[in-house]
C-alpha cells in the first residue's frame, strides 16, 4: 500500500472512529485501525465488534493496498504533526507502516494481517430511512441524556428508535426510570426491506460514534442485529443492537396536559446552568454523595416562574417571566441537571407543564415533536 493525503484530513477521520476502537485487548488485532487505499481514496475503519466506524479521506493512491497499524500510537502521531501532504507505505514482508511528511519519517509496527480484521455489515435488503443529518443528529442530542449510563441497566442503556409509518417519522425514547425524553425525526425517503422481528434498541453508548458520521443526507437501516447508517459522502456506522424489551413508555407520557407556560429557552438554561454552578455541594444532604444532583424549587405565580435552591431558598433565587398557564399556585422541586437536559436542545419558546400533585414535569418543544418528562422530587 503507498498513498498520499493531508494530515488534518487523516487527523481528523482517526479522531471520528477513536470511538469504535476496542480497549478490551481480548483480541489485539481490534486495538488497530484498518487503512485501506485504493480508488481515490484511504478508508479509515475501526471496531469493536459491537460498534464500528469507517471514514474515507481523499488521498492520491499509487498502489492499492492494507496496513492495520495500532490506533492510539498512529493517532496521536498524526494528530501531533502539522497540516500538509503525508504520505504512508505499508511492507507487509517488513510488517511495517511507514509515514513520511517532509524531512520527517516514522514507522509503525503492525499488529495483524488485515484480511482477518472484521468487516463492515452488509446492509443490503433491509428497511432504509433517509433523514437530513443536521434532524437526526438533533433527535440522538435530544434524547440521549435521559438514557440510563450503565450498560448492565439493558434497555434502559438504549434508545428506542420507533417508526411511525403514518406521521413519516422515526421516533426516538430513551428513560433512565426518573426522566423520560421522546423526539421524532421527519425522513425525506422510505425504502421497503427487511424489518427486525423486535424492538429496534440503540445503545446510548454508541451514540457518539454515530454523530461523528453523520453529514449531508443520512441513511439509516436495520439489518439483521445491527443498526446501520451512512452518509452521502460515503462515512459509515453500525453498532448491534440493544437486548431487552423497552418498556411502554406511552403508559408514562402524559396526555391531555393543562395549558403550559411559555419560557424563553435561553434565560431557562441560563437560569438552570447558574444553579448547577451554585448547588452542586448540596448532594450530601440528598442522600446523593457521588451522583449529579442539583435540588431546585420552581413556583409559577401569575406570569413569574421563580427557581430557588430546595435546601435554602436564600442560597439561589431567579425569577423568569412566563406566558400562558393557568389560575393559580403551581409548584415542584427537581434536579436542576434533569431540566437542563431537557431544556438545552430547544431554541426560542419552551412549554412547561408542572405536575398536579406528584405528577411528572414535563418540558416540550413549540411544534409538539418534543417532550421531556422529569420525576419531581418528593419533600
Amino acid at each position: 500500500m503507498q498513498c498520499k493525503c493531508r494530515q488534518s484530513d487523516l487527523a481528523a477521520a482517526l479522531k471520528k472512529v477513536d470511538a469504535a476502537v476496542s480497549r478490551k485487548n481480548v483480541i489485539p488485532a481490534l486495538a488497530g485501525v484498518l487503512l485501506e487505499a485504493g480508488e481515490g481514496k484511504l478508508r479509515v475503519y475501526a471496531t469493536d465488534l459491537d460498534v464500528g466506524v469507517e471514514v474515507f479521506v481523499p488521498a492520491e493512491v499509487s498502489d492499492p493496498g492494507q496496513a492495520l497499524p495500532l490506533h492510539k500510537t498512529f493517532k496521536g502521531l498524526v494528530a501531533s504533526l502539522p497540516d500538509g501532504e503525508v504520505e504512508l507505505t505499508a511492507d507487509a514482508a517488513a510488517n511495517r507502516l511507514t509515514l513520511v511528511q517532509e524531512k520527517r519519517r516514522y514507522a509503525f509496527d503492525l499488529l495483524a494481517e488485515p484480511e482477518i480484521f472484521p468487516a463492515f455489515p452488509d446492509a443490503g435488503g433491509s428497511e432504509a430511512f433517509a433523514f437530513a443529518a443536521d434532524t437526526l443528529a438533533w433527535a440522538v442530542r435530544s434524547v440521549s441524556p435521559a438514557a440510563a449510563t450503565n450498560p448492565l441497566d439493558g434497555a434502559f442503556a438504549c434508545v428506542l428508535l420507533e417508526k411511525d409509518a403514518e406521521k413519516g417519522v422515526l421516533r426516538l425514547v430513551a428513560t433512565d426510570r426518573q426522566r423520560l425524553a421522546v423526539a421524532e425525526a421527519p425522513w425525506v425517503g422510505h425504502a421497503d426491506g427487511e424489518a427486525p422481528a423486535n424492538d429496534v434498541l440503540l445503545p446510548v453508548v454508541s451514540t457518539k460514534a454515530l454523530l461523528d458520521v453523520l453529514s449531508g443526507k443520512v441513511e439509516m437501516r436495520f439489518s439483521g442485529s445491527f443498526v446501520v447508517a451512512r452518509a452521502d459522502g460515503g462515512d459509515g456506522f453500525f453498532a448491534r443492537m440493544g437486548a431487552g424489551a423497552f418498556p411502554n413508555y406511552r403508559l408514562v407520557l402524559p396526555h391531555d396536559l393543562p395549558e403550559p407556560v411559555k419560557v424563553d429557552a435561553e434565560t431557562l438554561k441560563n437560569v438552570l446552568e447558574r444553579a448547577r454552578l451554585l448547588l452542586e455541594d448540596q448532594n450530601e444532604s440528598f442522600g446523593t454523595v457521588g451522583k449529579k444532583y442539583v435540588p431546585v424549587k420552581l413556583e409559577i405565580v401569575s406570569s413569574v416562574l421563580t427557581v430557588t435552591a430546595l435546601k435554602d431558598p436564600s442560597v439561589f433565587r431567579e425569577e423568569i417571566p412566563i406566558s400562558g398557564g393557568g389560575p393559580g399556585v403551581e409548584a415542584a422541586a427537581a434536579n436542576a441537571l434533569f431540566l437542563l437536559d431537557a431544556v438545552r436542545p430547544l431554541d426560542g419558546e419552551v412549554l412547561i407543564n408542572l405536575p398536579a400533585g406528584r405528577g411528572l414535569i414535563v418540558v416540550r418543544d413549540a411544534a409538539m415533536n418534543y417532550t421531556h418528562a422529569v420525576a419531581p422530587i418528593t419533600v
